[in-house]
C-alpha cells in the first residue's frame, strides 16, 4: 500500500514531476501541431481559453486551500486571508495579462508574458512552498496548483509557437522594465497591507522574504533586506531573455 501511495507523491525533480513536465511539453507540441495553420483569431482564442481554464483552476485551488488544515497552519493567524491569495505573483499574474494583451493587441505586454509566464510558472513548479511538495498530487490543493501552473507554461510557450508573439532583442529592455515595475508595485502592496494591518503575511513577488523558495533563500541569507535581496536576479532575467529570444529566432528562421 505504501508503494502505491508513493507513486502519486510529487516533489521537485522526482519521477512524477518529470512526467508532469513531459506532459507539458507534449501538450505544447500537440497544440502547435493542431493549430499552427489555423486563423489568428482561432489561435488567439485558444490561448485565451487556456488562460480562462487556469483562472477556474486557480479559484478552485484557493477554495480548496481555504478548507485545508495543513495549509492554514502556514498562514498568518492560522486563517485564510483572500487578500494574501490574489493573482499577483510573477506566474499567475500572466493569466490576467495574456487575455488582455491578446484582445487589445498590446505587443509589449505579450512579449513580457511570452518571457515571464513560462519562467514564473516553471519556477513555481520547480521550487514550491513546502505544503505543495512531498505530498500526493491527488490532494485537491495539489491538483489546482500543479495543473494551473502547468497550463500557464503551455499558454506562455504557445504565444510564440503559434506565432502570436515573437520577442526581438530590442524588446528586452522594456520587458525587463515591466518586470521591475511589477516587482516594485508588488512590494508597495505588501508594505501597505502590512502597515495597514490588513495582513502581516502578504508577500507578493516574495519581496519580504523567500517563503521557502530555495534560490531566494540563498539570496536572503546574503542580503536580508526586503525587495533589495531580489535585485541580483536582474542579470539572470536579462540572460534568460537573451537566451529565449535567441532560441525563438533560430526556431523561426
Amino acid at each position: 500500500m505504501k508503494g502505491a501511495v508513493d507513486i502519486f507523491t510529487i516533489t521537485p525533480f522526482n519521477p512524477l514531476w518529470f512526467l508532469l513536465m513531459a506532459g507539458v511539453a507534449v501538450m505544447s507540441w500537440l497544440l502547435w501541431l493542431i493549430f499552427r495553420k489555423r486563423a489568428e483569431r482561432v489561435r488567439r482564442g485558444l490561448v485565451i481559453g487556456i488562460c480562462a481554464l487556469v483562472m477556474v483552476l486557480y479559484l478552485l485551488e484557493k477554495y480548496w486551500l481555504s478548507l485545508d488544515a495543513e495549509y492554514l497552519l502556514t498562514q498568518s493567524g492560522g486563517r485564510f486571508n483572500v487578500l494574501d491569495e490574489l493573482p499577483l505573483h510573477l506566474c499567475n499574474v500572466n493569466m490576467l495579462i495574456i487575455p488582455f494583451a491578446l484582445l487589445l493587441k498590446r505587443r509589449m505586454l505579450l512579449v513580457f508574458c511570452c518571457l515571464s509566464a513560462p519562467l514564473g510558472a516553471f519556477m513555481a513548479l520547480a521550487s514550491p512552498i513546502a505544503v505543495f511538495s512531498e505530498s500526493s498530487i491527488l490532494l485537491p490543493r495539489n491538483i489546482g496548483y500543479y495543473s494551473s501552473h502547468s497550463l500557464l507554461i503551455v499558454a506562455g510557450v504557445s504565444l510564440f509557437t503559434l506565432r502570436l508573439c515573437r520577442p526581438k532583442f530590442r524588446d528586452l529592455p522594456l520587458a525587463i522594465g515591466i518586470m521591475l515595475i511589477m516587482l516594485v508595485a508588488a512590494h508597495l502592496i505588501n508594505t501597505a497591507f502590512r502597515l495597514g494591518g490588513i495582513s502581516s503575511g502578504t508577500n507578493y513577488f516574495f519581496t519580504y522574504g523567500p517563503d521557502g523558495i530555495a534560490v531566494l533563500e540563498i539570496l536572503w541569507r546574503l542580503i536580508p533586506i526586503p525587495l533589495v535581496y531580489e535585485l541580483p536576479l536582474l542579470p539572470v532575467a536579462v540572460a534568460y531573455g537573451l537566451l529565449v529570444t535567441t532560441l525563438i529566432k533560430i526556431l523561426h528562421r
